[in-house]
């Protein structure tokens, strides 16, 4: 948006340029017409052009201005463009990361659940073994 405004004011600036070149060629034809007669009026429209040439050069600066700063601002936008880039690939190779690690602990939680049935299994089994140990015991006294 900021780009659309200053191409408008670039263009508005455009136009006003052509606007005082006219005015500065009707002023200029006025005083080629009247110079011998009119001295007075000679220095006067020689101050207009002055003027107009000073607004002239004043609006070319601006505009020279403004495509310099919209060369930065741009040169600015594609170096942020660019760290965005970076840090989405290193958010992504981050997340990749992550995603390993969960699946490898998830795979080691598995692995550690299946030993803990085992033993669970190998208590059991031992519980029932002692159970019967003592029933034989009871049994025999």
């Amino acid at each position: 948006e900021e780009i659309a405004s200053r191409n408008g004011k670039c263009k508005d600036l455009q136009n006003d340029i052509t606007k005082y070149q006219n005015s500065l060629m009707e002023a200029k034809s006025k005083h080629d017409e009247e110079i011998a007669s009119q001295n007075e009026e000679s220095r006067s429209l020689q101050n207009e052009i002055t003027k107009y040439r000073n607004s002239i050069t004043d609006l070319k600066i601006k505009h020279d201005d403004l495509l310099e700063e919209i060369a930065s601002r741009n040169g600015k936008c594609k170096d942020l463009q660019n760290d965005i880039t970076k840090y989405q690939n290193s958010l992504m190779e981050a997340k990749s990361k992550h995603d390993e690690e969960i699946a490898s602990q998830n795979e080691e939680s598995r692995s550690l659940q299946n030993e803990i049935t085992k033993y669970r299994n190998s208590i059991t089994d031992l519980k029932i073994k002692h159970d019967d140990l003592l029933e034989e015991i009871a049994s025999r006294n």
